[in-house]
């Protein structure tokens, strides 16, 4: 692996031994997240390179090829509801609750939380909004937690600014704010 900085391979990663030295029978853990583009089976391919720690001419580098196998899963399950809002509420016509579920089987409760950071939609004929203008953000989401969203899905307006051409979509994002317990974005 090259060092980090001009000319480097941004597909390489140099890894620092604890002590400086990995000695015979001693073993290293490199826990990794995978982000893949679908759940399913996915291999990986890794090419581990070493060598000594005191130069030697018979002996520069070795390569250590390794393919492992793995199942992505996504790491939030997300469930929805949809009811009619009451009679009195004004531009919104139904109350759309996401229940948010983070996998149990990703590790401890204790280890990295991950928060909900937005939500978003296309439509023909409908906008999603907060339910509320004091609704607190999603909170972050620790292996086995879960958490309810609730929006406001109300009627979108069918023609641009001022009167303008029909809208074909309407694209509603809200994105929650921090201060959901830290953790990964």
């Amino acid at each position: 692996a090259r060092p980090p900085g001009a000319g480097s391979d941004p597909t390489m990663a140099t890894v620092a031994l604890p002590g400086g030295q990995l000695v015979p029978g001693q073993s290293l853990a490199m826990p990794l997240w995978v982000r893949a583009a679908e759940a399913g089976r996915h291999s990986l391919h890794f090419a581990l390179v070493y060598e000594p720690l005191e130069p030697r001419p018979q002996l520069k580098r070795r390569v250590c090829p390794l393919s492992v196998h793995v199942r992505v899963r996504p790491s939030l399950a997300v469930e929805h509801a949809l009811r009619p809002a009451h009679a009195c509420a004004q531009a919104c016509r139904h109350v759309l609750g996401l229940h948010v579920r983070r996998d149990s089987s990703e590790g401890p409760p204790e280890g990295p939380r991950l928060r909900l950071a937005q939500v978003s939609s296309v439509s023909q004929g409908w906008e999603l909004a907060p339910l509320s203008g004091r609704s607190a953000p999603p909170p972050a989401l620790a292996a086995g937690e879960e958490c309810v969203v609730h929006l406001r899905l109300g009627q979108a307006a069918q023609h641009g600014p001022g009167g303008g051409a029909p809208l074909p979509f309407v694209h509603s994002e809200l994105r929650f704010g921090g201060g959901g317990g830290g953790g990964a974005p």
